[in-house]
């Protein structure tokens, strides 16, 4: 053998060691935590999602309860959040061509309601939706029974509010398939 192919022989088998290890040491220290998200998922598809009782940005109660019957899209975002204002335009849309029947509840994780009010002052169409409800999640009580941990998650959820759908990550809420997909929802297939 030569000198080269016996040096890369060994970076090789070296790489492939480190990379073992490392993956070891991983596994050994990130223990796996999706069983828990699983399993509340399982039980928001099977039982139903957890409620809430939320302040609106005018200070008045709202309880997810209100909407039992419909089909509800509950999506946690903050105004800080890139995608969640990607996203945002095209929820409003999707609930105006749904003639109002799917409801949309806005949880803002925003640290103050400030915030939360100058970013919707980039959105003036939404104020016009009697289908949009817009709340506060200032404890992150909702958030944490929820077990999100990124922005923007969403939860479609059937008239019975049990999870037809999690969806992480921004979306085009307003595409023939997201459409398609409301309207099955509204007819309880």
């Amino acid at each position: 053998m030569n000198v080269y192919f016996k040096a890369t022989l060994v970076t090789l088998v070296s790489a492939v060691v480190l990379l073992g290890a490392f993956d070891y040491w991983r596994q050994k220290s990130n223990p796996v935590t999706d069983r828990p998200s699983l399993s509340l998922l399982n039980q928001m598809e099977t039982q139903g999602v957890p409620g809430f009782k939320l302040k609106t940005l005018d200070d008045k109660d709202f309880e997810l309860s209100e909407l039992q019957g419909q089909v509800v899209i509950v999506n946690f975002w903050a105004s800080w959040c890139g995608p969640c204002l990607e996203e945002f335009p095209s929820m409003i849309e999707l609930i105006r061509s749904m003639d109002n029947q799917v409801k949309l509840v806005a949880i803002a994780q925003d640290a103050n309601k400030e915030e939360i009010i100058a970013f919707l002052k980039a959105f003036p169409e939404y104020e016009n939706q009697s289908s949009v409800t817009i709340v506060w999640d200032k404890d992150h009580e909702a958030a944490k029974a929820y077990a999100v941990d990124r922005l923007p998650e969403t939860f479609v959820l059937r008239k019975d509010h049990k999870l037809a759908r999690k969806i992480t990550g921004s979306i085009n809420w307003n595409s023939p398939d997201a459409i398609a997909f409301m309207k099955n929802l509204l007819t309880g297939l």
